[in-house]
């Protein structure tokens, strides 16, 4: 990388606000049978302070209960509807064990995957 390249786009590199975090869409499929018209959850790649809560809290619900983006599970209305008052509770009353495990092995699958930088050539010396 040509260090004229990085003075010429120091603005553009510097901006990181249209930056987005690699998102994945996953089916439920008990709320498919349901009959629920959008039945999904959005999991949004933890950022690295995320990444650290979750190894500290070493639970799959608080996993995934940080990286859910939709539906909103920090919703009062829904987690009054649900009868809790947290999104990790929120959670172990939407999902079954088994939805919770699933989700919990796409989330560590976005944890280690790496999108945004690629190794192209091992160099060794």
């Amino acid at each position: 990388m040509k260090i004229e390249a990085l003075m010429h786009n120091a603005e553009k590199i510097k901006n990181r606000d249209n930056i987005k975090r690699t998102q994945k869409k996953v089916l439920i499929k008990r709320f498919l049978e349901f009959g629920i018209e959008e039945p999904y959850v959005i999991f949004e790649k933890p950022t690295t302070a995320q990444v650290l809560a979750i190894q500290e809290h070493k639970k799959d619900v608080y996993a995934i209960s940080q990286c859910m983006i939709m539906p909103d599970i920090n919703n009062v209305e829904l987690q009054k509807t649900f009868g809790v008052n947290n999104a990790e509770a929120l959670v172990k009353k939407l999902f079954t064990e088994e939805e919770i495990q699933d989700m919990s092995s796409i989330l560590g699958e976005m944890m280690i995957s790496r999108n945004k930088a690629q190794v192209i050539d091992d160099i060794k010396n």
